[in-house]
């Protein structure tokens, strides 16, 4: 069975982006996967292995610019070939971002256009409240819904005995 767009989550938020431009010679993809400088790209033609244009990493100002995991971009594929070029990134609804590693003051985009975000944490030793509000935190922030799934409660001595709320 063939994968559509709205499969990969092209809701009506991206529908009117790429309304806009009904000129537009290119495609919507979506990035699936990210390696250095080459990205995996899905659309309801199958998977591209793509890369940006000259003119998307000459303009590029920061790392923000390029794409990342989830991000829909704008591709043309290559005809004869499994490969595509990134021209443009659509606009992201959602992002989970973090400060890059590093001296400098950053952020780093980790994901993009996600509607969920699930926090694992295990019951076991490891369990720590103050994580999961870090992350309870940078979930909000990012603009999807975070759901907390505690695991491992065969591991724990007393499950009655966890308190949830930060100390």
């Amino acid at each position: 069975m063939p994968i559509s767009l709205q499969d990969l989550g092209f809701n009506s938020f991206f529908e009117n982006e790429f309304s806009k431009s009904e000129d537009n010679p290119f495609l919507p993809a979506r990035v699936i996967s990210e390696h250095k400088e080459m990205y995996r790209l899905q659309n309801e033609k199958g998977e591209f292995l793509g890369e940006v244009s000259g003119k998307l990493r000459y303009t590029a100002v920061n790392r923000d610019d390029f794409p990342v995991v989830g991000d829909w971009v704008y591709i043309q594929e290559l005809e004869g070939e499994n490969k595509a070029i990134i021209h443009s990134i659509f606009p992201r609804k959602t992002k989970l971002s973090r400060k890059a590693p590093g001296k400098n003051i950053e952020e780093q985009i980790l994901c993009a256009n996600m509607d969920i975000i699930f926090i694992v944490q295990p019951m076991d030793s490891t369990f720590n409240p103050n994580r999961i509000e870090r992350y309870l935190t940078i979930g909000w922030e990012s603009g999807a819904i975070p759901i907390v799934i505690l695991t491992k409660k065969d591991l724990c001595d007393s499950p009655d005995s966890i308190q949830l709320e930060a100390e």
